[in-house]
């Protein structure tokens, strides 16, 4: 369709403004509370591609105070350091301070401008430290048209390594390794060629994967045990994971039944004495046989997807009645892998 010239006429030009410090004079003050604000940090989510949870500001930290730290989907502790002007050392000593005294995963660095030295240095991170640990550095910029309101942008400078392409698997990963490997490789593929509305983690050697649903605590977990089953989990985790399965089996279990009675018998486990909680089926086939992956595949995608609008929102209006404490949850990758082990 031909778009009119008088429309043409009235399309404006993006202006960047260039002075962060008129809209946020000090980045304690100013910017680290606008951050910290729902709408405001869906924007860096956004950028990032990980759901966040603020958890806490301006955190003590030793002598220093970490800006915010918050808690993603996939409940790795997340660490933000915030900076309205050219990067310096100082900076990324504190970010780097802050990442070891709170455990955290994944480390966020936002600034007006990244020198070249510090680029190579969040480069270097990515590339040189565990899987598990991920470094990203992205740009805060200012744009505006004409007289509109003035917009905040974050553009990605650095991002891991794995961001972009699959986990090379250890050398130690074993037989199994490279098969798990080649399995969620497909699982990814089919995905990608879905309208489906739930994301996929890189494909890893892990003979698990993780589906975020937005919320901190609650996730799904894929799962497959060569010459058993396939699994299906709604993982729960956290100090409010025995909050959630209660409402969840009180007063959802119908509808969670008949949603999910058609993937595989069901199983309620809450593991009082642990720190997790699972509603699982099981597809009772051994998935060994790599012809029979496209069933699997479509078994864990017809499960993922009869499951994660209901649970999405259930949980989210959940999570308000349930409470939660307002410092950093006490969780991280290595607590889930044990506890993943343990529930089986």
């Amino acid at each position: 369709m031909a778009i009119s010239s008088t429309k043409l006429d009235q399309l404006g030009r993006l202006e960047e403004v260039k002075d962060l410090r008129s809209i946020w004079p000090d980045e304690a003050r100013d910017f680290t509370p606008w951050l910290s604000q729902l709408a405001n940090i869906a924007i860096l989510e956004e950028a990032l591609g990980i759901s966040l949870e603020v958890q806490g500001i301006e955190k003590e930290v030793g002598p220093y105070r970490a800006d915010l730290v918050c808690l993603s989907d996939r409940d790795r502790r997340v660490v933000i350091e915030n900076q309205l002007f050219r990067t310096d050392h100082g900076h990324l000593g504190q970010l780097l301070t802050y990442a070891a005294h709170l455990e955290a995963r994944v480390m966020v660095w936002i600034a007006k401008e990244f020198t070249d030295e510090h680029r190579a240095v969040i480069d270097w991170l990515n590339t040189n430290t565990c899987d598990r640990v991920e470094f990203f550095a992205l740009q805060v910029q200012l744009w505006k048209i004409g007289e509109s309101a003035i917009a905040p942008r974050f553009n990605v400078v650095c991002r891991p390594n794995n961001w972009t392409r699959t986990v090379e698997p250890p050398v130690s990963v074993g037989e199994a390794g490279p098969k798990h490997l080649r399995f969620w490789k497909q699982f990814n593929e089919h995905i990608a060629k879905s309208q489906d509305q739930f994301r996929t983690t890189k494909p890893s050697t892990s003979h698990w994967t993780d589906i975020a649903i937005g919320r901190s605590g609650v996730h799904l977990t894929l799962l497959n045990r060569w010459g058993r089953d396939s699994v299906f989990m709604i993982y729960l985790s956290g100090p409010s994971k025995a909050a959630f399965f209660r409402r969840l089996h009180d007063e959802h279990l119908d509808l969670l039944t008949g949603v999910l009675n058609s993937f595989g018998a069901i199983t309620w486990r809450e593991m009082a004495d642990r720190k997790s909680a699972v509603l699982q089926v099981s597809r009772a086939t051994p998935p060994d046989d790599e012809a029979s992956w496209p069933a699997v595949i479509e078994w864990f995608q017809s499960a993922t997807n009869a499951t994660f609008n209901h649970l999405k929102q259930t949980l989210m209006a959940l999570r308000t009645d349930v409470g939660l404490p307002t410092d950093v949850i006490e969780n991280d990758d290595d607590v889930l892998d044990a506890e993943r082990q343990a529930a089986r």
